[in-house]
């Protein structure tokens, strides 16, 4: 009802919405969004295609993003701790070569 308001306003008067809207003190709140999203209904993690191409409800729990994120810090903790245990093989395996000096005045029998 409020939105057919304003598309009357805009008709009658030439009143922009979108103006309407950020005039508003309210907008500045930090809640506006979730507000905006709860009283019109609408459906913020919505897409433009038909839900029998995409239906972003089936998405299986491990394709989120907050999921994704812990996948690829786990990913990378492993790559390290790989990228260390293979230094430190290399490390073992090296063949140390040292300087074999010879000091004066000293013979070897």
């Amino acid at each position: 009802a409020k939105v057919a308001k304003f598309l009357e306003l805009k008709q009658i008067k030439g009143r922009d919405l979108l103006e309407d809207i950020r005039s508003r003190k309210s907008f500045r709140n930090p809640d506006f969004l979730q507000k905006m999203v709860e009283h019109f209904g609408i459906e913020q993690y919505g897409s433009c295609y038909p839900r029998h191409i995409y239906d972003y409800e089936d998405l299986h729990a491990s394709d989120m993003y907050d999921k994704l994120e812990q996948q690829l810090e786990q990913l990378e903790e492993r790559k390290q701790v790989e990228k260390l245990r293979q230094q430190e093989d290399e490390q073992r395996r090296a063949i140390v070569f040292q300087r074999q000096g010879f000091q004066r005045g000293v013979m070897s029998q």
